[in-house]
């Protein structure tokens, strides 16, 4: 009878294997053919040689592998954390002045001891600070380190890859403005969006800014958005709520009910840090 001459070759066992270790002759395994009948599809390298030395050898080689994999996924992660970390950064608005205020170079005296510890701790705690909608408010004189605590919140946040935007009601309201331009990139809600979504919203210096009905409007906006959906705020003032209340004639009995609910106050007093570093 003729050979079928469409059947492939038999494909021939190759030589076996043999550990270096105490000689045993390793042989490949066949994998037979899906559909043709007794044909060796392909042959299987051998298994690993189980003598003592060989079982060591092998571990060793196993555990090598898998600390340069680790190495690896972590290398890669942390390429992914910076990543994040910087794109964090930009839309933080964070200034470039205040992205060097952190807590190791706060400058603690006795009078603001207790804010430091307690600012640390928010920042340390912040997912079950963050969970329970729970926010900071520094008050105090001008120049007690209330920006610097609560720039260095935002640092320590950002770099832990939650989201953070730090600005003063008229920087933050600036962006707002700016989608009325023409050429606006963004809309009015897509920037009330993001000020009310981001994880933490930092207010520096609140009671500054000139009190207009917009103003106004949108600071009770943007704060009541955040009390409703349990987002947390940090707020700086040189200013007493009762001054805020008074403000805005308006909106500032809800929006002071809303800090009270919010936020842990934080008194802070002492010398102005700017007055005495010019005197020395």
């Amino acid at each position: 009878m003729k050979k079928n001459s469409t059947l492939p070759d038999p494909i021939p066992e190759p030589e076996p294997v043999t550990c270096a270790f105490c000689g045993t002759e390793l042989r490949h395994k066949p994998l037979m053919h899906p559909i043709i009948a007794d044909r060796v599809w392909l042959w299987v390298p051998p298994s690993r040689c189980t003598c003592e030395k060989a079982t060591e050898h092998w571990a060793r080689v196993d555990e090598e592998e898998r600390q340069e994999q680790e190495a690896r996924e972590a290398r890669e992660r942390e390429i992914e954390r910076r990543k994040t970390v910087e794109r964090l950064f930009r839309t933080s608005q964070l200034p470039v002045r205040f992205q060097q205020r952190t807590f190791e170079n706060f400058k603690e005296t006795p009078a603001n001891k207790q804010a430091l510890e307690i600012a640390l701790d928010y920042a340390e705690r912040f997912e079950h600070k963050f969970l329970a909608g729970q926010g900071l408010i520094f008050t105090g004189t001008v120049g007690t380190g209330k920006t610097h605590l609560a720039a260095a919140i935002t640092l320590h946040l950002l770099n832990q890859c939650r989201s953070v935007i730090l600005g003063t009601v008229t920087s933050l309201l600036g962006r707002i403005r700016q989608t009325y331009d023409d050429d606006a990139r963004e809309t009015e809600r897509q920037v009330l969006d993001q000020l009310i979504d981001v994880s933490l919203l930092v207010i520096d210096d609140l009671g500054k800014e000139k009190p207009t009905p917009w103003v106004e409007q949108m600071l009770y906006e943007i704060i009541n958005a955040r009390y409703e959906a349990n987002k947390p705020l940090v707020i700086t003032t040189n200013t007493s709520l009762k001054d805020i209340e008074a403000r805005y004639k308006n909106t500032g009995p809800a929006i002071v009910s809303r800090i009270i609910e919010m936020c842990q106050g934080v008194r802070m007093d002492g010398a102005d840090w700017r007055k005495s570093r010019l005197q020395k």
